[in-house]
């Protein structure tokens, strides 16, 4: 670079210089705040210092201000720290990261430190890692192709984005894996046809993509799918949209994050539709749309408001429409500045009057209209003020130093007050040079690009409204020539890119005659290689002969080479060959990808290899390649059928034929045949060399169960000459049909009596038991429905399930009136001529204790004498009960007996004197009888009834009547009682 000339054009390169070290302070005038360039790695841990970033304490800042002092969007993010000076020396500042930073989303800081007596800036650079993963834009392609497509043809094209800088963020396109027909370019995306598509009907190839990083990060994959039309086959007919657009606004929360949910498009057109971001700048959008959905997720922060089209398209039509949707947050403007060219510069007369305008800012509505912003000055300069309505930066009256860069920052406002982003506006007291619209031009020019042709244009606008003349300060060669007054950079002669440079690094200077300032500007063109040039095979026709067709897939047949006289990327050729039975290297190195085949048509193999150079557009070149394939004992014997499938009766008998098996050696050797598996029984025979299955002779064959599978294998006699003799093998599966000649067995007929019984008064339906029988014979032949026996016209008091053999009751029964049933339970197979099992079951009724007990007579009389003695047994009640078992035990007891002058003997009734009987007493007396059944309760209930009945004794004097009230019960947890009474009178 040229060292300039004038002191303005000194400051512009010192800090063109400078942005290239780190770290560095960059000092400013006395009174001016000094500049700072730090740089920290994305993602460290907070706390982490800030390289290049150490500030003097000129006394101004203390530990207890540190918080307040530094100033800028997203100060936050950082904090000063004081460290102590050693020996004397002076404490500093230093600057560390208040939490992990993330360079996607913010990339430079730019912080100010208010607390020295001298303000600083200090500008942060955040480096990058490779810590996104790179994505497809759009999801899976399909593409219609015609069969006579040529090669080299460019199919489609991908794109892909990663949120990582420079390495990190560049991708690389590869399929995995890779085909023979359709070629992939690793930088570009784009996808090349290097085959022939005749004969197909689809292809499909699976694409990935990866970046640059060191350890390189590789995406979700997607598909091209190629449909392939016959030649003059009808394109697809184009989609069509369905209605006219949907807008929708949507406001993001301002505490949204990456990948939250922000929206989902409505869709009730489509019963099955499919969504897709289709914006202009898709890899820049900041919601990504799932694709089956329609649910809507941010994709990176909404640092600004943003329009995004999603296209909805039906999976049963070529319908669709469009949604266009506008997301913003709350907290932001709608706005962006409009200023041109950037840095914002201005200058002014140290001697202006007060009002002077030295520069006018202006803000936009992302939507292109003006709307109706408003302006703030951020920084309380008194040398300037802004109107908030026009824009205009004015001077306020103040004196203003000549030569001093005064630093303004400026802020938007929208008409609800909200904050746009804020920008800074250098105002120079005193002359400024031309300002060019870019500091530096970079600009590419292609070979072969005629002489005089224009290839950029420069421009630089003068503060003092003078003419700005161009003048080229640095032109290797002469190769350029520039317009003085219009700054049109043209070729002075036609430039090839093989022959020379690649790069021209130009200067120019913009001056202004009358003033004699002027400023610098690089221009970097860079001569790009056009790829004019196709690939072109050292020979058209490869021949290979005698290759044994038993090589080893990978070994080296041959190798093809072509050449491409184009440079760089242009030159790099890639091989594919457009046959699966072949693989080729990078190199052109051709080898067989599997086992070759000598029995082809003519033993030859015949196909096209591609060479494909890296250009944009590649172009291809073919050759021919012949393999002539020798023959060896590669092929083993190929039976006609995998699997032989015949049926024999189970009483089949000797030599009767099973099969025929057959298998060809596609090298014409003899076949032998032999069973190798599935006749333990030896049951069969085979002819060796015919391939015939009997069954044997001697002794009779016994053929058992449902099926044999025979394994046969057919072995060559390695006639062609191979190392060893080859085998292959087939299955001969011999279905076995029943004959039905067993009947069903009850097994457990014998044990089912021992179990059947089932309580008297229960309701129809109730289980009594589950038979089961097995019929030894298979199919219809085995299997087995039941049922119950009866005499014509009487109806069973059972029922059983034919399936499943469970017996249950048809009625309810009464034990009292029959105690047990026999039946006879059937068990019938399905044959055409059944056979039938039978097995008597006894089912048991079982008592319920439902029965009350009753006396003999509901009515007795006995008369005693008075003189009577104690212990005289003179009646005995008898009772019994229609129930069985301890239901049946019945329990004598008396009540009601005041005093108690009788006994009853609880268990046979018999009654007894118990005290003297006096000639005045009258006793009435129950008798209670009692059927015990045993419980576990402690209490018990007396439901009775009681008959009355009286017992009359005559005297020729008087006759005195005791009343004895005998009861008999059950103790179960219902008592049953049966009463009946006494009278007796004494006699003196």
């Amino acid at each position: 670079m040229t060292k300039p000339e004038t002191g303005p054009v000194l400051l512009l390169n010192l800090v063109l210089l400078l942005t290239l070290v780190s770290p560095v302070c960059l000092s400013a005038p006395r009174g001016h705040a000094a500049r700072y360039l730090g740089q920290i790695a994305e993602n460290c841990a907070a706390g982490t210092p800030v390289d290049g970033v150490t500030l003097q304490d000129t006394g101004g800042c203390s530990r207890t201000n540190l918080g307040t002092s530094l100033t800028g969007e997203y100060a936050t993010h950082f904090r000063l720290v004081y460290h102590r000076g050693h020996l004397g020396q002076q404490g500093h500042l230093g600057l560390v990261s208040a939490r992990a930073l993330d360079r996607e989303f913010i990339a430079v800081y730019k912080l100010r430190v208010e607390c020295a007596r001298v303000p600083a800036l200090v500008q942060v650079t955040v480096s990058d890692l490779n810590d996104n993963i790179p994505r497809f834009i759009g999801g899976n392609v399909t593409v219609e192709v015609d069969a006579l497509t040529p090669r080299g043809t460019a199919l489609t094209r991908f794109g892909a984005e990663d949120a990582d800088a420079e390495r990190n963020g560049r991708v690389t396109f590869y399929a995995s894996p890779e085909s023979h027909l359709l070629h992939v370019h690793a930088r570009s995306g784009q996808v090349l046809l290097v085959g022939s598509l005749l004969g197909l009907s689809h292809v499909t190839l699976r694409l990935f993509v990866k970046d640059g990083g060191d350890a390189p990060l590789t995406g979700e994959p997607v598909f091209l799918r190629v449909h392939v039309c016959g030649h003059g086959a009808h394109r697809r007919r184009e989609t069509r949209s369905v209605s006219e657009e949907q807008n929708f606004t949507i406001t993001v929360p301002d505490q949204a994050r990456v990948g939250d949910l922000v929206f989902t498009v409505p869709d009730h057109r489509f019963q099955q539709r499919w969504f897709q971001v289709t914006s202009e700048k898709e890899e820049e959008s900041p919601v990504q749309v799932e694709r089956d959905s329609g649910r809507l997720y941010l994709a990176r922060p909404l640092r600004e408001p943003a329009q995004v089209t999603v296209k909805v398209q039906s999976r049963r039509a070529d319908d669709w429409y469009l949604c266009r949707l506008t997301l913003s947050m709350l907290s932001q403007a709608d706005l962006q500045w409009t200023m041109f060219p950037s840095p914002y510069l201005g200058a002014v007369s140290p001697d202006a009057m007060p009002g002077t305008v030295v520069y006018r800012l202006s803000a936009q509505q992302r939507d292109a209209t003006q709307g109706h912003a408003q302006f703030l000055l951020l920084d309380n300069d008194e040398c300037f003020e802004v109107d908030r309505r026009s824009g205009e930066v004015r001077t306020t009256g103040r004196p203003l130093t000549p030569g001093k860069e005064y630093l303004l920052r400026v802020q938007a406002l929208d008409q609800q007050g909200r904050k746009g982003a804020s920008a800074y506006v250098s105002v120079l007291a005193g002359y400024r040079p031309p300002q060019f619209t870019n500091t530096t031009y970079r600009v590419n020019v292609a070979e072969n690009t005629p002489a005089g042709q224009t290839v950029a244009m420069v421009k630089a606008d003068s503060f003092q409204v003078k003419s700005v003349s161009y003048q080229l300060l640095v032109n290797p060669g002469n190769l350029f020539s520039i317009n003085q007054q219009g700054g049109a950079l043209s070729l002075t002669r036609a430039v090839d890119y093989e022959s020379g440079h690649k790069i021209h690094n130009l200067q120019v200077r913009a001056s202004e005659s009358e003033t004699g300032l002027s400023s610098v500007a690089e221009v970097v063109v860079h001569i790009t290689d056009e790829n004019d040039c196709t690939p072109e095979f050292l020979q058209s026709i490869y021949t290979r002969e005698n290759v044994p067709e038993n090589m080893t897939p990978g070994s080296s047949l041959l190798q093809v080479l072509a050449r491409d006289c184009d440079s760089g990327v242009n030159s790099d050729l890639s091989y594919f060959v457009d046959d699966g039975d072949f693989a080729i290297t990078s190199g052109g190195v051709v080898s067989p990808a599997r086992h070759l085949d000598y029995e082809r048509p003519n033993h030859m193999y015949e196909f096209v290899v591609v060479a494909v150079d890296a250009g944009t557009p590649p172009r291809t070149g073919t050759a021919s390649v012949r393999i002539r394939v020798s023959n060896s004992n590669d092929e083993a014997p190929v039976f006609s059928q995998s699997v032989y499938k015949t049926f024999l009766s189970e009483d089949a008998g000797p030599d009767t034929l099973v099969a025929i098996v057959h298998a060809n050696d596609l090298d014409g050797d003899m076949v032998s045949y032999a069973i190798t598996g599935g006749n333990e029984d030896r049951n069969f025979l085979l002819d060796n060399h015919k391939g015939i299955i009997t069954l044997r002779r001697s002794p009779p064959p016994r053929l058992r169960g449902l099926q044999y599978v025979l394994n046969i294998t057919a072995t060559d006699d390695n006639a062609s000459g191979g190392p060893y003799p080859l085998s292959s093998s087939a299955h001969v599966v011999v279905g076995i049909n029943d004959i039905n000649n067993n009947k069903p067995v009850f097994q457990e007929c014998h044990n089912y009596s021992l179990n059947a019984a089932v309580l008297e008064n229960q309701p129809p339906g109730t289980f009594v038991l589950r038979v089961r029988a097995h019929d030894a014979d298979t199919g219809v032949n085995g299997d087995v429905r039941y049922g119950i026996m009866h005499r014509d016209g009487v109806s069973s008091a059972f029922e059983i399930d034919p399936d499943s053999g469970v017996i249950t009751t048809a009625v309810s029964f009464d034990r009292e009136r029959q105690r047990e049933f026999t039946l006879s339970v059937t068990a019938t197979d399905q044959a055409d001529e059944p056979l039938i099992g039978i097995c008597q079951v006894t089912v048991v009724i079982a008592d319920v204790n439902d029965n009350e007990p009753k006396f003999e007579n509901s009515r007795y009389q006995y008369f005693l004498r008075e003189d009577t003695p104690v212990g005289t047994s003179f009646l005995r009640a008898a009772a019994h009960d229609d129930d069985h078992g301890s239901n049946a035990v019945i329990t004598y007891s008396l009540t009601n007996q005041s005093p108690e002058y009788l006994h009853i003997n609880p268990s046979t009734g018999w009654i007894y004197v118990n005290q003297a009987i006096s000639q005045v007493t009258h006793t009435h007396t129950h008798h209670k009888s009692h059927t015990h059944t045993h419980t576990h309760t402690h209490t018990h209930t007396n439901i009775s009834q009681v008959t009355h009945t009286n017992i009359t004794g005559h005297t020729h004097t008087h006759t005195h009547h005791s009343l004895l009230h005998i009861t008999g019960h059950t103790r179960t947890h219902t008592h049953t009682h049966a009463h009946t009474h006494y009278s007796f009178t004494h006699v003196h």
